[in-house]
């Protein structure tokens, strides 16, 4: 960071303005728009925006914006995620868990033009002192992407993910008669996920217990998924079936509902196996 530069010289605030906040979406939608339109870019945000998993109380889609105190140029943006989440301590030879919040830090993205100053890591900064003021005491705040060591500097530690290459060149399959599986829809991953969630609660436990660790997580939920698969659809629309629609969704005005009830005829059908 230039020595020029200091951060009591910047605000990070919150944006409520929908024009404001699409200005921020268009700047980065530059780099990762993807097969999208810049336009559908930031619709696909607006739609996700709707899901719920942004939605569903205490859970909450926050979007600011870092500028200079006595100057209203927008330096860059970034966005923060509050999710229902758990917390498991070791107690008097038992398992405690308790109801906290966490965030979860995406849409880093300095603007072309100010590049190179070290704004970022200021935001992120002034961002965690208002996140830690949103989740408490307990919560926890972590990243979207594996950006690296970038932001250790701003106290933010990386864990390893297990790899597993399974070799198949060689291999032989055994014949299976009359494999037991079903194919789970777009948007019916409820039954699975509470499945998935009493498993996983029941190996924390039973590993809190063991090595007495406190361990947290995001509260395991199909709205997870459905927030994944909902943004699968759009695009799926956006480029396969929206020229032909002769009567094409309102993203801007339809309610969730409405949208993942039309978005549930065209492809993909099939989310999962199980």
């Amino acid at each position: 960071m230039p020595s020029s530069i200091q951060p009591e010289q910047f605000e990070l605030i919150r944006l409520n303005d929908t024009e404001i906040i699409e200005f921020t979406r268009t700047q980065n939608g530059q780099a990762w728009k993807g097969a999208l339109s810049i336009k559908d870019y930031v619709l696909r945000e607006h739609v996700l925006g709707k899901s719920r998993m942004a939605t569903t109380s205490p859970n909450q889609l926050l979007v600011f914006m870092l500028k200079r105190i006595n100057d209203n140029t927008p330096l860059c943006s970034i966005e923060l995620l509050i999710r229902k989440s758990k917390k498991y301590t070791h107690s008097n030879g038992d398992v405690a868990n308790v109801d906290i919040l966490s965030g979860c830090i995406g849409g880093v993205y300095t603007y072309p033009e100010h590049r190179g100053h070290g704004y970022a890591r200021i935001m992120v900064d002034k961002l965690l002192i208002i996140a830690k003021e949103i989740i408490g005491h307990d919560g926890f705040i972590f990243l979207y992407s594996e950006i690296g060591e970038y932001y250790t500097k701003n106290g933010f530690k990386s864990f390893g993910v297990d790899l597993i290459n399974v070799p198949m060149q060689g291999a032989t399959i055994d014949p299976i008669n009359e494999p037991k599986y079903e194919f789970i829809n777009y948007h019916e991953f409820d039954s699975l996920m509470e499945t998935f969630r009493q498993e996983s609660e029941d190996e924390i436990i039973s590993k809190v217990k063991q090595d007495k660790l406190t361990r947290i997580c995001v509260e395991p939920n199909a709205n997870i998924l459905d927030w994944f698969h909902l943004r699968s659809k759009y695009i799926s629309y956006k480029l396969f079936y929206e020229n032909k629609d002769n009567s094409p969704i309102d993203f801007y005005t339809e309610p969730y509902q409405t949208i993942t009830a039309k978005l549930s005829t065209i492809e993909p059908h099939k989310f999962g196996i199980k």
